[in-house]
């Protein structure tokens, strides 16, 4: 009898103790700190078809930036954030592709530098008096230089091209209207798990009557 009391004292007193160390949470404190947004965005009311481009996505009421694979993986899309992670890495691989090949296009060019010389030939010259040919020599250029020139400008634009094509890719793989609808939904299964609902009164103004349009988001 003595050793049940004694063990449903000591439960009572560990949990009196986790109670006071777990602090009670907060549920709209808890939403404000968790949610997903975008600078310059409300998510919950505006219309996300008129946006045309991403803007900063953070997480809470202080704003910790969401860039990058982040957003996917706070929104619960770890397959976006891995399609995030391969689209930049193929960016960075072919910017440095391309920048390699401009690099290396200096090699034709300096080539061209250093044989560039003028050669002596001979020619042939008529003269006028009798029509005969004299062998005479002249310097002419061999053209090291005019053609390592060619070769660097040709093998530069293909690595320029390879450079521009992935700048241009985009390592976004779904698109600004598509980023807000997970923010937005992210927001709305939060609401749900902490038990919350977004009421807002807005006056209605007219010249036959006035009222108040409530707006309830679950």
């Amino acid at each position: 009898m003595k050793t049940a009391a004694l063990a449903a004292l000591l439960l009572l007193t560990s949990t009196a103790a986790r109670a006071e160390e777990e602090p009670v949470v907060n549920p709209v404190g808890e939403f404000a700190r968790t949610r997903v947004g975008f600078d310059g965005i409300n998510i919950d009311t505006e219309d996300p078809r008129h946006l045309s481009s991403w803007t900063s996505p953070f997480l809470g009421d202080q704003h910790a930036s969401l860039e990058g694979e982040a957003f996917y993986r706070e929104v619960g899309r770890p397959d976006l954030a891995d399609r995030f992670h391969a689209r930049s890495n193929l960016r960075l691989a072919l910017g440095a592709v391309g920048g390699g090949i401009i690099v290396a296009a200096l090699v034709p060019l300096a080539y061209g530098i250093h044989n560039q010389a003028d050669m002596p030939e001979a020619v042939c010259q008529t003269r006028a008096t009798n029509g005969s040919c004299v062998s005479t020599t002249i310097m002419v250029s061999n053209d090291a230089l005019l053609n390592g020139g060619i070769e660097a400008g040709v093998i530069a634009g293909v690595g320029l091209i390879i450079a521009l094509i992935g700048y241009g890719l985009e390592s976004q793989p779904i698109d600004a209207v598509e980023a807000h609808e997970l923010a937005a939904r992210h927001n709305r299964g939060l609401r749900a798990r902490l038990g919350l609902s977004s009421v807002t009164v807005t006056p209605s103004l007219s010249h036959q009557s006035a009222a108040l349009q409530l707006r309830v988001a679950f």
